[in-house]
């Protein structure tokens, strides 16, 4: 079983500039207080199969990027054993602003029970994300 969760938040800058902050992982140390350390793996611009690693919390995650529509979507995929996590973000401008929505899907035995059980921490996971990504689009 999947447990969705969903937050949107609207940024006061166009979507070119939201979707600049929202592909700048290692700005996440600046703008996030849960944010430790972002390491992209590889060269170059992100994109499909990109990864890094990711620590928040103090925990290591590894993200892979699964999809991107430039100004639009991206999604990231983290998988582990019986857990499976992913954040897609979509971005839609209203006025000269953007609304910017994650929706995090936790699947596998152990995301489902833990999306089912702390959906409250799962949710507040989301808006610290987009809490950043909006830090670093209103510079």
């Amino acid at each position: 079983m999947t447990r969705l969760l969903q937050a949107t938040l609207l940024i006061a800058a166009p979507p070119k500039q939201a979707w600049r902050a929202l592909l700048d992982f290692p700005s996440r140390e600046r703008h996030s207080r849960r944010v430790q350390q972002v390491d992209l793996i590889g060269e170059g611009p992100l994109r499909v199969g990109s990864r890094f690693k990711l620590k928040v919390d103090g925990r290591t995650l590894m993200p892979e990027v699964a999809e991107m529509m430039e100004l639009q979507r991206l999604a990231l995929r983290i998988t582990a054993p019986g857990m499976s996590i992913d954040h897609v973000y979509e971005l839609r401008a209203i006025g000269g602003d953007t609304s910017v929505t994650i929706v995090g899907r936790y699947g596998g035995v152990f995301g489902s029970v833990m999306g089912k059980l702390m959906p409250r921490s799962f949710l507040r996971d989301l808006e610290d994300e987009l809490a950043a990504i909006k830090s670093a689009a209103e510079i």
